[in-house]
This record gives structure tokens, C-alpha cells and sequence, in this order.
């Protein structure tokens, strides 16, 4: 009877946390690839986002292998305040006391959607926070960070959610107590359990390699075929391998023509 009741709770046990797991809602970051040079945008994710009303994220990946430029909101979180380090305004340099909105449109936009806040800093993460007016739901990217790629062939960068946390907007708590004549008293907001999944950064080559490549028609060599396609590249902005020319880039061209 005992070995029957302790096989009952643990399946009890097991339904319940398959269950919590089920509806969980996931943070995630899929892999990609860029070549040297390109600047790449890479999509910090959710799904099954039960109205959100607050996220902090810290993805971590490879300095060797990608440079941080900042980050922008994604679809899920439209129209909420992209902050820098001039939306606020600071009387006391070393100190936030009586900061405050540079341009009162931002105040605004932050009142009326929310805001997000960058910092990368920190060589080798990038640190984000989301407040969102009246939450986000689904699946979808929350943020994109934008990345210059500075190595090259098959250079691989981990991109890691070293750190996430949702607040959820339809659950506030208040731990202090009841205030007579004060309403909507609110200490913050409930976690939402979630899960995480990260990705993988590959440098996939450089754009150098569609003519000067091993398995480019002339080889390392510049045919002249090859050099008229690379003006024609260059005269359109038609990108390589996700990188549009400059014209420094199409003298390199001609000068490894002229040797060949």
C-alpha cells in the first residue's frame, strides 16, 4: 500500500510539472550566420507570452567574433521608447536624483508604451530591459540586436541567454500592506516561468571570396569577368555576401586584377 501511495504522488508530481511546463512561456535565439564586415540583426524571441508586462535579458557571445552596436525593439514590443544616452537628462552628472526626460514626446511614448533600454558596455554581453504599458502576448521577437561581424572563415560565436526574467502584468503583489487613502498599491509583479533556448553565430566566409576565393573562376586571381562584376556590384550597391561595396573595397579588386 505504501509503495502504491508513493508511485500515485509522484505521477501527481510529475502531471503537475509537465502541466507548468506546457503552458511555459520560451525565450529563445536562433542561429545564424553572417560574412565579415556585414552587419547582422539577430532576434531575441518568445512564444506563448502571456501578457508581459516587463523583461530583463542579458545575451552573452563571442567579442572575437561579433561587435555590439545596440539593440531596437522587435514586433512584439512596436512602438514602445528605444532609449540612448540622451533621452534622459541628468542636473547631476554623477547621479540619476531629478533626471529626467530630455524631449517630452519620450515621456509620453514611455506613458503611453513603454520603453526598452540597452547597455553592451561590457565586452561580450549585451544587457536589455523591456516595460511594456499594457503588456505583449504571443510569439514573436521582443528585441533585435545588431552585431558587425569581425572574423571570418567559420568563426563561431555562442549566442547565450545568460540571464532572463518576465514579469507578468495581470498579477501584481503588494507586501506592504494596506495605505488608507491610497489605491492600486503595488510592489511589483508575479515572475513568469519560462524556458530558455540559444543559438550559435557562424561567420560564414568573406565577400572577398566571390572573387578572390579558392573556388572562384580565376581563383585568387581576378579574371576580367570578375572585375566587371565587381564594378557592377560596387555601381548599384548590389550587396556580397552581405556586404555592399565601397570604393576601397573595389580598388583591392582592381589591384588584384592589375597582378594577375
Amino acid at each position: 500500500m505504501k509503495r502504491t501511495r508513493t508511485l500515485t504522488v509522484m505521477s501527481m508530481l510529475f502531471l503537475m510539472c509537465a502541466m507548468h511546463t506546457a503552458g511555459a512561456m520560451t525565450v529563445y535565439v536562433n542561429d545564424t550566420s553572417g560574412v565579415y564586415g556585414a552587419t547582422v540583426d539577430i532576434p531575441i524571441n518568445v512564444s506563448g507570452a502571456p501578457e508581459v508586462g516587463a523583461m530583463d535579458i542579458s545575451l552573452t557571445y563571442n567579442s572575437s567574433v561579433l561587435t555590439a552596436l545596440g539593440a531596437v525593439n522587435g514586433s512584439l514590443t512596436a512602438g514602445v521608447l528605444v532609449m540612448d544616452e540622451n533621452t534622459l537628462t541628468k542636473p547631476y552628472p554623477n547621479n540619476w536624483t531629478d533626471a529626467n526626460f530630455t524631449d517630452e514626446v519620450d515621456n509620453q511614448t514611455v506613458w503611453d508604451y513603454g520603453a526598452l533600454a540597452n547597455n553592451n558596455a561590457t565586452n561580450g554581453v549585451v544587457n536589455i530591459s523591456i516595460i511594456s504599458r499594457y503588456g505583449f502576448n504571443g510569439t514573436g521577437p521582443v528585441a533585435v540586436v545588431r552585431f558587425e561581424v569581425i572574423e571570418s572563415g567559420g568563426a563561431v560565436s555562442p549566442l547565450t541567454l545568460s540571464t532572463v526574467a518576465a514579469y507578468n502584468l495581470s498579477a501584481p503583489y503588494n507586501n506592504s500592506g494596506y495605505i488608507p487613502d491610497t489605491v492600486n498599491i503595488t510592489d511589483g509583479y508575479d515572475p513568469i516561468y519560462h524556458t530558455t533556448a540559444d543559438g550559435t553565430f557562424t561567420a560564414s566566409g568573406d565577400w572577398r571570396d566571390e572573387w578572390m576565393g579558392l573556388d572562384s573562376d580565376g581563383g585568387t586571381a581576378v579574371t576580367t569577368v570578375e572585375l566587371q562584376g565587381a564594378i557592377h556590384h560596387w555601381l548599384e550597391d548590389l550587396p556580397v555576401r552581405e556586404h555592399i561595396m565601397s570604393t576601397a573595397d573595389l580598388q583591392e579588386i582592381i589591384v588584384a586584377w592589375l597582378q594577375g
